[in-house]
């Protein structure tokens, strides 16, 4: 088990005197303010995904949750709730991902193009995954097509027509 997994499962059983008593420590001896403790709180919630996720066998929804699932940890509601999914799909995709014994790319976790994808740009649902990652690279990023298809390992052609489908739908101005 990793340390990361085992920390992970130390602060779930914690009870909430024990938290309670945690803070009042780290504000006593660390100085630690309650602002403070909030901005460490909404950051912890902002998920950041690596780019590299994307550049496997999976499509962009089974990449997002089986990153979610075998990295993140997180239990099929948590994932289905950050998505603005129903549970089912969330399940039913992770469940196809393992019978089809689908893999992400083995460098995914080391982020090796430094790019990381906030989780709640997929929470819309007015454009799909791919669109959405697609006009994102190429908004925020500035990336052309071919440097966003070289990095998620698809034909360019491909990358031109996802990001011509979420300008259709209106995706460059969100």
């Amino acid at each position: 088990m990793t340390q990361r997994r085992e920390d992970l499962e130390f602060l779930h059983h914690l009870e909430k005197t024990d938290l309670l008593d945690l803070v009042r420590r780290l504000k006593e001896k660390k100085g630690v303010s309650v602002r403070e403790l909030k901005d460490l709180s909404s950051a912890h919630d902002k998920i950041l995904l690596p780019l590299e996720i994307f550049a496997g066998d999976c499509s962009p929804l089974e990449a997002v949750v089986v990153y979610l699932k075998e990295h993140r940890w997180l239990p099929y509601h948590k994932i289905a709730v950050l998505l603005q999914r129903d549970d089912r799909t969330i399940w039913s995709t992770y469940d196809h991902v393992r019978r089809t014994k689908k893999r992400l790319p083995l460098d995914c976790a080391r982020n090796a193009s430094g790019i990381r994808i906030p989780l709640d740009l997929f929470r819309k649902r007015t454009l799909s995954i791919f669109e959405a990652l697609v006009s994102y690279l190429r908004k925020r990023h500035g990336l052309h097509f071919r440097e966003i298809a070289d990095l998620l390992h698809r034909d360019q052609r491909t990358i031109w027509t996802i990001d011509y489908r979420s300008r259709q739908k209106g995706g460059r101005n969100r």
